[in-house]
């Protein structure tokens, strides 16, 4: 998992790549991120709010799910994530 400061890094390379080839992040690129999550689902709450300021349009992850617990696991990230 990258951090924030991370992606604020590398999104200045990309723009600055992008620029040296007369390109920009306006020209319809999509940015997307991806994590594999194994902890608590609110955890990601601030993650994704902090990635979505940074004009990241998209967020996978990949969740380890019980199969006895599975359904109240989902619904705790939709509670998170959602509202």
């Amino acid at each position: 998992k990258m951090t924030l400061d991370e992606i604020d890094d590398a999104l200045a390379l990309l723009r600055t790549e992008l620029a040296a080839v007369g390109r920009s992040l306006d020209d319809g690129f999509r940015l997307v991120n991806g994590i594999p999550h194994h902890g608590d689902p609110t955890e990601l709450h601030d993650y994704l709010r902090g990635i979505e300021a940074r004009g990241i349009t998209e967020f996978h992850f990949g969740l380890a799910l019980s199969r006895r617990t599975w359904r109240e696991q989902i619904e705790k990230y939709a509670r998170v994530l959602i509202g």
